[in-house]
Order: C-alpha cells, then sequence, then structure tokens
C-alpha cells in the first residue's frame, strides 16, 4: 500500500523525515526466545501543495525471531503485529465538504486475538438526531444516521464505498460487527465501517484473505478518489486555499488528531516497550501531530 501511495503523484518524491529518534526503535520480547525482538518502523510522506493529500504515515510493529546465519529475521506468529495507517486528505480543499480521513488498523496480539478497523472516516459532527428515537447508546444503528461522509459531488464513490461494506460485511459472516463504539468516539466512525474482532486457529486465514482484500480495495477507492479530485482542482472546479484553509475541514481534523491522541490504544503497549518519553514524543509529535 505505501507504493502504491508513492506512485500516485500526490506526494512528494522525499518521504518527509521522521526523526531519527523516532523512525525505529525495538525492545526485547518477554517471554520469546533471546534475541527476538519487538520492532517498531515508522514513515511519513507530506502532500505537495497542489495535491488533495494532506499527509499519509504509518507505524508497524513486528515481533522477529533472532537472525539467521544470513542475518535475516522472520515474523513470530501468534505474537503482537501492528500496522497503523492513516491518509489525511488536504483541509485546504475549498469547494465541497470536509472529506473523510482514511484509517487502516490491523493489530494482532498474542493469543490468537485479531482487531481490524477499516474505515473512511468523518470529521465533520454528527447530525443532530431527530424524531426522538435513540438507540442503544454504541449500538452499531447510532452510526447508520444520516450523515455526511463524501461530498455529494462524488456520490458515485460513496456508492462504491457502500457496496464494499456490502459485499465484506453485510453478504458475508467472515467479518462480524466488533461491539459497542463508545459514544465520544461514533462522530469518527462512518456507516462503512470495518470494525471487527477475531480469534482462535481459524482466524489468521480470515485476515491474510478477507481483511487484506478489504484493506487494498479501501486504499485503492481512496486513491481514485483523490485521483478525481485532483481532476477537479486541475480543471478549476474545486480549489485549494493553502493560505486559510476550509475552517470545517480544519476543525474537524483537528478534532479528529484530538480524539486519536487523547484515546490512542496503543499507548499502553507501546510505554511498555518503548518507554513513556518516547511513546509520547511518537504519539504527539509525529501520529497524531497538530495541524501547522
Amino acid at each position: 500500500a505505501w507504493s502504491r501511495l508513492k506512485d500516485t503523484g500526490f506526494f512528494d518524491e522525499e518521504e518527509s523525515p521522521v526523526p531519527k529518534e523516532l523512525a525505529s526503535n525495538s525492545s526485547p520480547a518477554r517471554g520469546m526466545a533471546e534475541g527476538t525482538e519487538v520492532t517498531i518502523e515508522v514513515r511519513s510522506m507530506l502532500g505537495r501543495s497542489s495535491s488533495p493529500m494532506r499527509l499519509a504515515r504509518y507505524a508497524l510493529l513486528e515481533t522477529l525471531a533472532p537472525p539467521t546465519l544470513t542475518n535475516h529475521r522472520i515474523a513470530v506468529p501468534d505474537a503482537i503485529h501492528v500496522l497503523n495507517l492513516v491518509i489525511f486528505p488536504s483541509p485546504n480543499l475549498v469547494g465541497c465538504s470536509a472529506l473523510p480521513v482514511l484509517g487502516l488498523d490491523l493489530v494482532t496480539l498474542p493469543g490468537m486475538k485479531h482487531l481490524i478497523a477499516i474505515d473512511f472516516q468523518p470529521v465533520l459532527p454528527l447530525p443532530s438526531k431527530s424524531g426522538g428515537a435513540e438507540s442503544e447508546e454504541g449500538d452499531e444503528t447510532n452510526i447508520e444516521m444520516e450523515r455526511i461522509v463524501l461530498p455529494k459531488e462524488y456520490g458515485e464513490f460513496e456508492a462504491r464505498l457502500a457496496a464494499l461494506h456490502r459485499k465484506h460485511c453485510l453478504e458475508s459472516d467472515a467479518l462480524p460487527w466488533g461491539g459497542d463504539i463508545p459514544e465520544f468516539a461514533r462522530r469518527f466512525f462512518s456507516p462503512y465501517a470495518v470494525w471487527t474482532r477475531l480469534a482462535g486457529e481459524d482466524a489468521l486465514p480470515v485476515v491474510q484473505d478477507e481483511v487484506m482484500s478489504v484493506f487494498g480495495e479501501y486504499v485503492e477507492l481512496y486513491v481514485d478518489l483523490m485521483r478525481r479530485i485532483q481532476h477537479d482542482i486541475d480543471s478549476e472546479a474545486l480549489s485549494l486555499d493553502n493560505a486559510i484553509g476550509n475552517p470545517d475541514a480544519m476543525q474537524g481534523q483537528t478534532d479528529y488528531l484530538n480524539y486519536r491522541r487523547d484515546n490512542d490504544p496503543a499507548r499502553p503497549m507501546l510505554k511498555s516497550l518503548y518507554g513513556e518519553e518516547w511513546t509520547e514524543k511518537l504519539i504527539g509529535e509525529i501520529l497524531f501531530r497538530d495541524l501547522e
């Protein structure tokens, strides 16, 4: 996916420099063979000033076995493996409503447990409820409210997104709904969220097949959407105001960054592996850094 994003032309040719001290780290894997480590790699790319993309970045944690005689390291099964990839649209786009953030989280934990969250994450507030009917707090039906996910000008892409979600989550039971969404987080989940928990010996093939299919299809659809938006920028149907920006989009992304920074579920694990100071710098200065 990273190579695919680099090839779009939306980003500067050189990856933006993550400070060397935050670009990687490692820690001994507890309870495993000597030399086994949990490593982390962090990369980011800044969007070009004429691009509808602001930033793409990922953090990849892997549990790796000790090096072989050829210095090759292989991933340890049934251990910590985490990919957090987030793609931010430009908040400076004028002429349509705020675009969603593409968030992709693939988490594997010891005990054959997998948590998956893949979504075109809205950044605008939830619409006001009407009719006086409210579902149970955290119920999936709360997310199915009428709301802005993609601007109406790009309804064909929302239709494609709905079709992907229907294929993977409604017409198949491979990726069951993962459970209640806290009230404070519902704003940042779309009706097309793929949110699931998988466990047991049968889960890994589902991750390797179904989850990776969803992952690739959501990334490809997001890239297609951005290509259309780039076309509209080039034809002046839309514009980029890099001096002032789109106030709603800027506030929405600020709220999203605050939400992710304050509620990062990986924080305890990262602190136990790499220490509190390093973890807080990574989360605050790289992964969910404030808009500049």
